[in-house]
């Protein structure tokens, strides 16, 4: 069988998986919280889990090994039944945050949970980030829900070690520790967290009007302006929120972007296809107009795409996997210092979950980051039918539940273009 090479982004999240091992949860992480119109019937989740291929189940239960080239490779493991359970709750958020703080077995890279609201249900899909990402999680639950072949078949991770690019790796290498030093030139602005590694995760969940959303970014941002006047408007209510708390210094607000590319016949649903778009600016510089915050993200996205440097930020990794997976955790987290280096943000503005099972409509799909105790602070945004769904997650004692829903209230504001 052909061997599956970790890439450069598999190898961060191996290393901030070691980076959780001493939070409730023990590793690294995410949840996808699906809400399905009417009654779910366990067993026929557990049947559904049961139709997933032996190869697919085999990789669920793997592990990462060397070569002997020293180049990790994922190891196939028994293709065992996913873990599957089922609570009752009649509140579904901390049932999901219960569910989040609970270790997936050992060597799992997915398990299940039902939960029964009393009148509404939802659907817990665990996944590790030591073999999924947001977007391919997504493609996962299209190929459970559809039996797309298509996606079962696609060949998992990397083909080739990538041994044999020494010259191109060592230059993205150069350039991201060109951006990383201009980043480090001055404090970074951060929210220490007296809780540290062992702290559970917190989840804060709104749902809005996706179209509404939209339309207001338009008429005031123009077209095709939605994912930038998002990431700039919630920049913008972050640096407002963040003031009176956070030590004062730059703001690192570091954006995970999908590499997958559109419309790819043959998407691959395994690993780690992201990279990260670095944003940041002084507190010095940040107008209070909107129109500047979309300005000026657009200015830094353009540049940053334009200097090739979320592709840079993924070969230049490649070189990193050499190292240990717990020194490479320590390495990922350290541009953060404190408990919290800013806020991770990502948007997912489009889905790839069918909108129903069986004849039964999916009204919501959520997606509930864990964060590593460092950043410990992220701010997510996925779309799923008519609603964008806007998540906190941090990790407890880095602020009170009512200062997080003050970002929330600021966020819902921005995103609305209110007043």
């Amino acid at each position: 069988m052909r061997r599956s090479y970790a890439n450069g982004m598999d190898w961060v999240a191996a290393g901030l998986g070691a980076e959780c091992a001493a939070t409730p949860g023990g590793s690294n992480h995410f949840l996808l919280l699906l809400t399905p119109a009417g009654r779910v019937e366990p067993e026929a989740v557990r049947a559904l889990l049961g139709s997933i291929p032996e190869a697919a189940r085999a990789l669920l239960h793997g592990r990462w090994v060397r070569a002997w080239h020293l180049a990790p490779y994922w190891k196939p493991g028994p293709p065992a039944p996913v873990a599957f359970s089922c609570v009752a709750s009649s509140d579904w958020l901390r049932a999901a945050r219960i569910y989040a703080d609970e270790p997936l077995p050992p060597r799992a890279a997915l398990a299940v949970r039902v939960i029964d609201g009393g009148g509404e249900w939802r659907i817990a899909f665990k996944f590790s980030h030591r073999l999924f990402d947001g977007g391919g999680a997504e493609l996962f639950l299209k190929a459970l829900f559809t039996g797309d072949e298509t996606l079962w078949s696609v060949f998992p991770g990397c083909k080739e070690p990538g041994l044999n690019r020494w010259g191109e790796l060592f230059g993205s290498g150069t350039r991201v520790n060109r951006a990383l030093r201009a980043l480090s030139a001055e404090p970074i602005s951060e929210l220490p967290n007296p809780e540290g590694e062992s702290a559970g995760v917190r989840f804060r969940v709104a749902e809005l009007d996706a179209e509404q959303i939209k339309a207001k970014i338009g008429q005031h941002a123009g077209p095709f302006m939605f994912g930038t006047a998002a990431a700039a408007l919630i920049a913008r209510a972050f640096d407002l929120w963040r003031r009176e708390r956070f030590s004062p210094g730059r703001v690192f607000f570091p954006m995970s972007i999908d590499m997958r590319l559109p419309g790819d016949p043959e998407p691959n649903m395994w690993f780690n296809q992201w990279s990260c778009l670095p944003l940041w600016w002084e507190p010095g510089e940040a107008a209070p107009e909107r129109a500047w915050w979309i300005a000026e993200c657009r200015r830094r996205m353009l540049e940053a795409m334009g200097a090739g440097l979320p592709k840079d930020f993924r070969d230049a990794n490649l070189l990193m996997r050499i190292l240990p997976v717990g020194l490479e955790g320590k390495l990922a987290a350290s541009r953060f210092r404190g408990g919290a280096g800013s806020a991770m943000f990502s948007l997912i503005p489009a889905s790839s979950v069918p909108a129903a099972w069986e004849g039964r409509e999916f009204r919501n799909l959520v997606h509930l980051p864990v964060m590593p105790p460092r950043p410990a602070l992220g701010i997510f945004c996925n779309v799923f039918a008519d609603r964008l769904n806007l998540v906190l997650s941090w990790r407890g004692g880095l602020f009170r539940p009512e200062e997080a829903d003050g970002l929330l209230r600021l966020i819902r504001r921005e995103l609305q273009w209110e007043e």
